[in-house]
């Protein structure tokens, strides 16, 4: 065999193994995604009124606001003025806006914060269903009869996000955010056990501000 012949060989050996290698092995790689929303020209950030389905902020709409304030400040890239602090800039410049900080009112507010950005959100769907349903039959050793229940339980919880440009009052960003979390719990001969509502709520909240949060900053997967 010549050196040419053995070389080739070696090549091809090697392309072998390593084939083998990827078809056995599972490689997990972490990958950075980009921000669904490019906001690095928006340095100061603050939140506006976050409300519910009629218009009123309830404690669900606070909730919403405090976790995208902590989403904001966790990504460290962004000067956050949250609610209280932009209300105290309205009274010390003696500024009276009356209803709602929104989008129409946001230039105005821009002349006080500087290049900047607010952010927004109308809670669209809070609710809570549950029911219980009969899954089946059985008779035990003894051959008495059985009924199994099952109780059936989702949380859906969505918030229609907006985020506008303070100097032109630009909507630079207007998002229906989604989360639904499910549970069952089952039982034999009576009704399952209730299951916790403010678990799922609680769910709910976590993986919507999750979402904002890759909205707004880079990530990793």
């Amino acid at each position: 065999m010549t050196g040419k012949q053995q070389g080739l060989l070696i090549l091809i050996t090697f392309v072998t193994l390593l084939l083998n290698a990827c078809g056995t092995k599972t490689v997990l790689m972490t990958v950075t995604r980009p921000a669904e929303i490019n906001l690095k020209n928006y340095q100061k950030i603050a939140l506006g009124d976050f409300v519910n389905a009629r218009g009123q902020t309830d404690q669900h709409a606070l909730d919403l606001r405090d976790a995208f304030t902590n989403q904001l400040i966790n990504t460290k890239r962004f000067e956050v003025v949250d609610r209280q602090a932009l209300g105290r800039i309205l009274e010390e410049q003696k500024l009276a806006i009356s209803g709602l900080i929104d989008e129409s009112s946001a230039p105005k507010i821009g002349k006080l914060l500087g290049a900047s950005a607010l952010v927004f959100g109308r809670i669209t769907q809070d609710q809570f269903k549950e029911e219980v349903k009969q899954t089946g039959t059985y008779k035990d050793k003894k051959g008495k009869q059985h009924k199994r229940f099952k109780r059936y339980a989702s949380y859906t919880l969505g918030v229609n996000l907006k985020i506008v440009d303070v100097q032109s009052g630009k909507i630079l960003i207007s998002k229906e955010l989604k989360s639904i979390q499910k549970a069952e719990a089952t039982a034999v001969d009576k009704r399952p056990a209730r299951i916790d509502k403010q678990n799922l709520y609680q769910k709910c909240l976590a993986d919507i501000s999750t979402q904002f949060r890759h909205m707004i900053a880079p990530y990793k997967v």
